[in-house]
Protein backbone atom coordinates (compact mmCIF):
# COMPACT_ATOMS: atom_id res chain seq x y z
CA UNK A 1 0.00 0.00 0.00
CA UNK A 2 1.32 3.74 -0.93
CA UNK A 3 1.47 5.95 2.14
CA UNK A 4 4.20 8.29 1.38
CA UNK A 5 4.75 11.09 -1.32
CA UNK A 6 8.18 9.17 -2.08
CA UNK A 7 6.05 5.83 -2.43
CA UNK A 8 4.11 7.51 -5.07
CA UNK A 9 6.53 8.95 -7.01
CA UNK A 10 8.63 5.88 -6.99
CA UNK A 11 5.30 3.87 -8.05
CA UNK A 12 5.06 6.11 -10.68
CA UNK A 13 8.75 6.10 -11.91
CA UNK A 14 8.71 2.21 -12.43
CA UNK A 15 4.90 2.20 -14.20
CA UNK A 16 5.32 2.74 -17.40
CA UNK A 17 2.33 1.89 -18.45
CA UNK A 18 0.45 4.80 -16.25
CA UNK A 19 3.12 7.26 -16.77
CA UNK A 20 1.58 8.41 -20.37
CA UNK A 21 -2.35 8.68 -19.05
CA UNK A 22 -1.00 9.84 -15.81
CA UNK A 23 1.02 12.77 -17.93
CA UNK A 24 -1.29 13.89 -20.27
CA UNK A 25 -4.12 14.20 -17.92
CA UNK A 26 -1.63 16.37 -15.62
CA UNK A 27 -1.15 18.43 -18.91
CA UNK A 28 -5.02 18.62 -19.74
CA UNK A 29 -5.42 19.48 -15.97
CA UNK A 30 -3.00 22.36 -15.29
CA UNK A 31 -4.10 24.16 -18.94
CA UNK A 32 -7.75 23.36 -17.46
CA UNK A 33 -6.51 25.48 -14.23
CA UNK A 34 -5.39 28.38 -15.94
CA UNK A 35 -7.73 28.77 -18.71
CA UNK A 36 -10.65 28.26 -16.23
CA UNK A 37 -8.50 31.32 -13.73
CA UNK A 38 -8.28 34.05 -16.99
CA UNK A 39 -11.95 33.21 -17.23
CA UNK A 40 -13.06 33.48 -13.56
CA UNK A 41 -11.41 37.02 -13.34
CA UNK A 42 -13.07 38.44 -16.83
CA UNK A 43 -16.58 37.20 -15.42
CA UNK A 44 -15.82 38.32 -11.76
CA UNK A 45 -15.22 41.70 -13.22
CA UNK A 46 -18.05 41.72 -15.61
CA UNK A 47 -20.67 40.19 -12.79
CA UNK A 48 -19.01 43.67 -10.57
CA UNK A 49 -19.81 45.91 -13.08
CA UNK A 50 -23.72 44.37 -13.81
CA UNK A 51 -24.60 44.91 -10.23
CA UNK A 52 -23.36 48.41 -10.25
CA UNK A 53 -25.03 49.46 -13.47
CA UNK A 54 -28.14 47.78 -12.82
CA UNK A 55 -28.35 48.06 -9.11
CA UNK A 56 -30.54 45.37 -8.38
CA UNK A 57 -32.84 44.66 -6.16
CA UNK A 58 -34.49 41.74 -4.33
CA UNK A 59 -37.96 41.25 -6.05
CA UNK A 60 -41.18 39.91 -3.96
CA UNK A 61 -42.23 37.74 -6.41
CA UNK A 62 -39.14 35.78 -6.71
CA UNK A 63 -37.87 35.85 -3.02
CA UNK A 64 -41.18 34.43 -2.45
CA UNK A 65 -42.15 34.66 1.28
CA UNK A 66 -38.56 36.09 2.34
CA UNK A 67 -40.20 39.78 2.61
CA UNK A 68 -36.97 41.09 4.73
CA UNK A 69 -35.34 41.10 1.49
CA UNK A 70 -37.65 42.55 -0.99
CA UNK A 71 -36.46 45.76 -2.52
CA UNK A 72 -33.15 45.95 -0.42
CA UNK A 73 -30.06 45.72 -3.30
CA UNK A 74 -28.66 42.27 -4.73
CA UNK A 75 -25.10 42.35 -3.72
CA UNK A 76 -23.98 39.03 -5.28
CA UNK A 77 -24.27 38.08 -9.00
CA UNK A 78 -25.61 34.77 -7.56
CA UNK A 79 -28.45 35.90 -6.40
CA UNK A 80 -29.51 38.13 -9.98
CA UNK A 81 -32.68 35.86 -10.63
CA UNK A 82 -34.25 37.04 -7.69
CA UNK A 83 -34.40 40.19 -9.08
CA UNK A 84 -37.54 41.55 -11.40
CA UNK A 85 -37.96 39.15 -14.10
CA UNK A 86 -37.98 42.47 -16.70
CA UNK A 87 -34.66 43.01 -14.48
CA UNK A 88 -33.31 39.59 -14.79
CA UNK A 89 -33.51 39.49 -18.24
CA UNK A 90 -32.25 42.68 -19.01
CA UNK A 91 -29.10 41.92 -16.90
CA UNK A 92 -28.75 38.39 -18.59
CA UNK A 93 -28.56 40.29 -21.69
CA UNK A 94 -26.08 42.71 -20.83
CA UNK A 95 -23.84 39.94 -19.15
CA UNK A 96 -23.78 37.64 -22.49
CA UNK A 97 -22.65 40.67 -24.57
CA UNK A 98 -19.85 41.91 -22.29
CA UNK A 99 -18.53 38.09 -21.84
CA UNK A 100 -18.76 38.24 -25.98
CA UNK A 101 -17.11 41.42 -26.50
CA UNK A 102 -14.41 40.37 -24.13
CA UNK A 103 -14.04 37.05 -26.07
CA UNK A 104 -14.90 34.47 -23.72
CA UNK A 105 -16.45 32.07 -26.21
CA UNK A 106 -13.59 32.20 -28.45
CA UNK A 107 -11.24 31.56 -24.99
CA UNK A 108 -13.41 28.03 -23.80
CA UNK A 109 -14.93 25.90 -25.80
CA UNK A 110 -18.87 26.69 -25.02
CA UNK A 111 -21.12 23.79 -26.28
CA UNK A 112 -24.18 25.70 -25.97
CA UNK A 113 -24.62 28.94 -27.30
CA UNK A 114 -26.84 29.64 -24.07
CA UNK A 115 -24.51 27.84 -22.03
CA UNK A 116 -21.59 30.76 -19.89
CA UNK A 117 -18.45 30.37 -20.80
CA UNK A 118 -17.53 30.71 -16.96
CA UNK A 119 -19.90 27.78 -16.52
CA UNK A 120 -18.04 25.73 -19.45
CA UNK A 121 -14.32 26.42 -18.17
CA UNK A 122 -15.67 25.29 -14.42
CA UNK A 123 -17.15 21.89 -16.06
CA UNK A 124 -13.70 21.51 -18.23
CA UNK A 125 -11.55 21.67 -15.51
CA UNK A 126 -13.80 19.80 -12.88
CA UNK A 127 -13.77 16.81 -15.57
CA UNK A 128 -9.89 17.31 -16.11
CA UNK A 129 -9.91 16.23 -12.53
CA UNK A 130 -11.38 13.57 -12.21
CA UNK A 131 -9.95 12.52 -15.16
CA UNK A 132 -6.36 13.14 -13.80
CA UNK A 133 -7.41 11.08 -10.76
CA UNK A 134 -9.06 8.38 -13.07
CA UNK A 135 -5.62 7.57 -14.38
CA UNK A 136 -3.63 7.94 -10.94
CA UNK A 137 -5.99 5.32 -9.30
CA UNK A 138 -4.27 2.88 -11.37
CA UNK A 139 -1.44 3.33 -9.14
CA UNK A 140 -3.45 4.35 -5.76
CA UNK A 141 -6.45 2.37 -6.12
CA UNK A 142 -8.42 5.84 -4.52
CA UNK A 143 -11.72 6.25 -6.80
CA UNK A 144 -12.51 9.96 -8.58
CA UNK A 145 -15.30 9.90 -6.31
CA UNK A 146 -12.35 11.28 -3.66
CA UNK A 147 -13.09 15.00 -5.48
CA UNK A 148 -16.53 15.25 -3.95
CA UNK A 149 -15.38 15.74 -0.04
CA UNK A 150 -14.00 19.13 -0.65
CA UNK A 151 -11.15 19.08 2.35
CA UNK A 152 -10.11 15.39 1.24
CA UNK A 153 -10.40 15.74 -2.45
CA UNK A 154 -8.67 18.70 -2.07
CA UNK A 155 -5.70 17.36 -0.43
CA UNK A 156 -5.34 14.53 -2.60
CA UNK A 157 -5.19 15.90 -5.61
CA UNK A 158 -2.50 18.21 -4.19
CA UNK A 159 -0.80 15.45 -3.25
CA UNK A 160 -0.89 13.32 -6.57
CA UNK A 161 -0.50 16.53 -8.65
CA UNK A 162 2.91 17.52 -6.78
CA UNK A 163 3.98 13.54 -7.22
CA UNK A 164 3.04 13.68 -10.77
CA UNK A 165 5.13 17.32 -11.61
CA UNK A 166 8.11 15.88 -9.91
CA UNK A 167 8.06 12.84 -11.96
CA UNK A 168 7.48 14.49 -15.03
CA UNK A 169 10.49 16.92 -14.29
CA UNK A 170 12.74 14.14 -13.29
CA UNK A 171 12.16 12.37 -16.67
CA UNK A 172 12.74 15.90 -18.29
CA UNK A 173 9.44 15.68 -19.94
CA UNK A 174 7.52 19.26 -21.16
CA UNK A 175 3.79 18.65 -19.96
CA UNK A 176 2.81 20.79 -23.15
CA UNK A 177 1.35 23.85 -21.31
CA UNK A 178 0.61 25.72 -24.47
CA UNK A 179 0.78 23.25 -26.54
CA UNK A 180 -2.79 21.93 -28.96
CA UNK A 181 -1.43 18.07 -27.92
CA UNK A 182 -2.08 17.06 -24.57
CA UNK A 183 1.09 14.69 -24.90
CA UNK A 184 3.98 15.46 -23.10
CA UNK A 185 6.69 16.52 -25.09
CA UNK A 186 10.79 15.26 -23.57
CA UNK A 187 12.89 18.37 -23.45
CA UNK A 188 16.12 18.33 -26.11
Amino acid sequence: MITTNEQLLEALTYNKKAQPAVFETLGVMLRQTACFKSVKFIYEDICKRALAEFKPVYSNVATNKDNERVGKPIKSYVDIHLADNKVFCKISKWHKTEMVKAEMVKVVAVTEASECPFKAAEKCLEQSKYDFVQAFSKLTKVDPSILKNEKWGTKYLACITETAVEAAYEKGLELGFFLDSAQPQYRS
